[in-house]
Order: C-alpha cells, then sequence, then structure tokens
C-alpha cells in the first residue's frame, strides 16, 4: 500500500498534544493530513484546535463543550474520506500527549475511524443499485448488456471482469482497441491475470467515449483523461444527489446540495475525483461488499495515483483546465460556486 508521510513539525503532530487544551472546539487550518507514503502530498485539511475551557472541564452536567466538540469531529470526519484523504490512518496523524483527557481523545480518534471505514461502505453500497445506469454512455437509449441486478449477490458475482461489457470499461485504454476487437479473448486474459490491472495502468472508464476510451490517443494520453461518463455520474451522485446524476451539463442549474451542502463544498478538487475514480471502479466490480483491494488491485494505491496525475503533473495547464471542466460539470461553473 502507498503511504503518505506526515511532517512532523506540522499542526497535525501537535494537533491533540497539549496538556493545557481540553476540548475539540472550532474548526482552522491544518498542514498535510494523510498516513501513506509516497504517491501524493495530501491536501491541507481543517484542524479541530483545542482550547482551554475551565468551565467544560469542571462542568459535569448537561451536553458542554466536551460533547458539543465530540459531535463536531464526528460530523468533519464524514467528510475526510470524500474530500481530504480517503485512507488516512488518524492515530498515524495525531500525537496525543499523555494527560488527563488522554484516554478521552484516543476515544475519539477511534471512534473517528470507525466512521472514515463506514463512510467507503455507505458509497459504495449505495452506489450499487444505480451503477448499471451510469456505466453505460446513453442509459436512455440502451442499457447493459447483460443487464445486472447489484443487489443480488449471484448477479454483483457477474460483475466486473466477469461481465463482458463491464470487462471493457476495466480493460486498460491503451488496449481497449484490442478488447473491441476480439472481446472474448481479452477478456480471459483480464479474468486469468494475463493482463494485469494495476494503479499505474489507466483502465478505459477514465476516458469518455462509447464504449470508453474508444477514441483513446497514444500519442496524447491526457486528452479525456479522468472525463469518462462513470466517473462524473459517481461523483455527482456521491457530492450532489442521485436525482443530478443523469442531467446534462447544459441543464444542471448551480445548486448547493448533499453532502455538498452539508460539508460546505464551493468547488470540486483533485481529492474528489479520486474519491469517485475508485468509487467508480469498484462500483462495477464484483465485489458485494467494499474492500480496499480487488485481487492485486489496490484501490489505495488508485486513490494517491489519481490525486499525484492531477497535482503533480508536468502540465499545469491541462489539469487546471480539468478542474475547469469538472467545475462546469458539478456546478455549471468553472470556477465552483462563489462564497456568498
Amino acid at each position: 500500500m502507498a503511504q503518505h508521510h506526515t511532517d512532523s513539525s506540522s499542526g497535525s503532530d501537535e494537533l491533540l498534544s497539549s496538556s493545557e487544551e481540553s476540548t475539540v472546539s472550532s474548526v482552522d487550518h491544518l498542514s498535510s493530513l494523510g498516513s501513506r507514503k509516497g504517491l501524493a502530498k495530501p491536501k491541507k485539511i481543517e484542524k479541530m484546535t483545542m482550547k482551554k475551557s475551565n468551565k467544560a472541564t469542571n462542568d459535569k452536567k448537561g451536553p458542554g463543550p466536551i460533547r458539543h466538540g465530540r459531535e463536531e469531529c464526528m460530523h468533519v470526519t464524514r467528510w475526510i474520506p470524500r474530500g481530504i484523504d480517503m485512507f488516512v490512518i488518524l492515530k498515524d496523524t495525531f500525537r496525543i500527549a499523555r494527560n488527563k483527557l488522554e484516554t478521552e481523545l484516543n476515544s475519539i480518534l477511534y471512534e473517528m475511524q470507525e466512521i472514515i471505514g463506514q463512510i467507503h461502505s455507505e458509497d459504495a453500497s449505495h452506489l450499487k443499485p444505480f451503477i448499471g445506469n451510469y456505466a453505460v454512455a446513453q442509459p436512455r437509449v440502451k442499457g447493459l448488456k447483460p443487464p445486472i441486478f447489484s443487489e443480488n449477490k449471484k448477479s454483483c458475482a457477474r460483475m466486473g471482469v466477469n461481465h463482458s461489457q463491464l470487462a471493457g470499461m476495466l480493460c486498460l485504454v491503451k488496449q481497449v482497441n484490442a478488447y473491441h476487437a476480439d472481446p472474448k479473448k481479452v477478456q480471459e486474459q483480464l479474468q486469468n491475470g494475463e493482463i494485469r490491472m494495476s494503479m499505474g495502468a489507466w483502465p478505459a472508464l477514465a476516458y469518455p467515449g462509447d464504449p470508453p476510451g474508444i477514441d483513446f490517443d497514444i500519442e496524447d494520453i491526457q486528452e479525456g483523461f479522468l472525463k469518462g461518463h462513470i466517473l462524473k455520474r459517481v461523483l455527482r451522485h456521491i457530492y450532489t444527489s442521485p436525482s443530478s446524476t443523469l442531467i446534462d451539463d447544459g441543464e444542471l442549474t448551480v445548486t448547493r446540495s448533499g453532502n455538498v451542502k452539508l460539508h460546505s463544498m464551493y468547488k470540486v478538487e483533485a481529492e474528489h475525483i479520486a474519491y469517485a475514480f475508485v468509487q467508480s471502479c469498484f462500483g462495477i466490480s464484483s465485489c458485494d461488499k467494499w474492500q480496499e483491494t480487488d485481487g492485486n488491485y489496490s484501490y489505495c494505491d488508485a486513490y494517491y495515483c489519481t490525486i499525484k496525475a492531477i497535482r503533480e503533473l508536468f502540465n499545469e495547464v491541462w489539469a487546471e483546465e480539468l478542474l475547469e471542466w469538472w467545475n462546469k460539470a458539478v456546478f455549471s461553473n468553472k470556477r465552483g460556486v462563489p462564497f456568498v
């Protein structure tokens, strides 16, 4: 698994370390939340600072700041995997000093980590019933063949590389023409591991087209990259609402609903795209329950590799244009939603 480095001098190490501080009460900026090394630099996120409150520690009656602080932590935690770091390990990121609140704060971190895992499963399970419509380029014209019923475990087992059409989406984009020339042969190569999926080899679903990746140009691999129709629909499903997924871009009104509104999201960033990419790949897979790997394919590695492809690519103009495209697709504005 790929892991981020954390900066020992950053606020993340100091977040829970002061013996004078007693409750989690406000949100500020934190540098470098991340637990996995090497693949991408984690985004700056919101810092839950610890403030001194003698009244809070002495008053044991009623829902004081300690209870409020815990609730605020849990609220912020639901956003961490979706917008901050999908695979963060909090105990590796936050250092808790030995003080009278050590047990309480460790309990909060444990509960937060549990919620992060639940969000992965929650989003994945909510997507499965819709994924058949999201996978095809024109769901109002033609559906997935053969059809899938993701709530049925046997039907789910026939998804992924076991499904003739979905296998073409998971096929490496550089081999997509070979797949459509001889689908059965390439599908068998995917099934037996002769064609191995890895984080550095992008699947056809990352690209637009009907079928996905059909217009891929080996001489210009950035053209269309991370603009696949399933990615856009999955991102809209998770961050706005299922009802917004199949609306044409030109018909989409600027809206802030669902998780966008709940967590004050004003623009699409690399972490959101990476999360949608991972959930898209998992959504069409044969796995019926969320897991971090599918055979040799690591969703964790794929997540950080996607962020790196956007954030650390030499072509900054392409990255900026990609984010503008995504913001227009989600918010009908290439800059996102302006602060009001």
